[in-house]
């Protein structure tokens, strides 16, 4: 049985999906993880979720052990993780726009390359909440704005984790 790992960020620090949730705390060479694994069930898949950035979302981008959450995730399966938001000055959110991204996110890319490493197959799901800064015809964007599209958002990435997992 294929065995799956999520790391939650913004919104999936004390999920309520799991069914028979345990705790499991497992020890790295590079130190701690973020945060213990929630360990469980999703439509009869075994799942261990991992907070990224703490239970109580306490450790920011720049002090996640991302080493040690990809190192105890490869004794878990495959990776889906889930993005928070991230505030941009107008001069990177311009400088994006160049390159031509299309979403910004913080924390994607050490775990994605760590998990390459590992062999761990890895996937992204993205959860936007608004334009950046570089539509100057707006109002610029607020914390609150943030967070009432994002806790909008949160409830489909549960919906399509249930789902999709239900089909590994």
């Amino acid at each position: 049985m294929t065995k799956i790992a999520i790391i939650g960020g913004s919104g999936l620090e004390n999920p309520a999906i799991l069914k028979n949730a345990t705790e499991l705390k497992i020890d790295t060479p590079y130190g701690s993880t973020t945060s213990d694994f929630k360990c469980g069930t999703i439509n009869g898949r075994e799942v261990a979720i991992l907070s990224r950035h703490g239970r109580q979302h306490t450790i920011p981008p720049t002090q996640v052990n991302n080493r040690a959450n990809i190192w105890a995730i490869r004794e878990r399966g495959t990776v889906v993780t889930i993005e928070g938001p991230r505030f941009s000055t107008r001069a990177e959110s311009n400088m994006f726009r160049l390159w031509g991204a299309d979403v910004i996110n913080m924390s994607t890319a050490p775990e994605v390359i760590l998990a390459n490493e590992l062999g761990i197959p890895y996937a992204a799901i993205a959860m936007s909440t608004d334009y950046d800064c570089w539509k100057t015809d707006e109002a610029p964007v607020t914390w609150g704005d943030v967070l009432k599209v994002f806790n909008k958002n949160v409830s489909h990435v549960i919906d399509l984790l249930i789902h999709v997992i239900g089909k590994i």
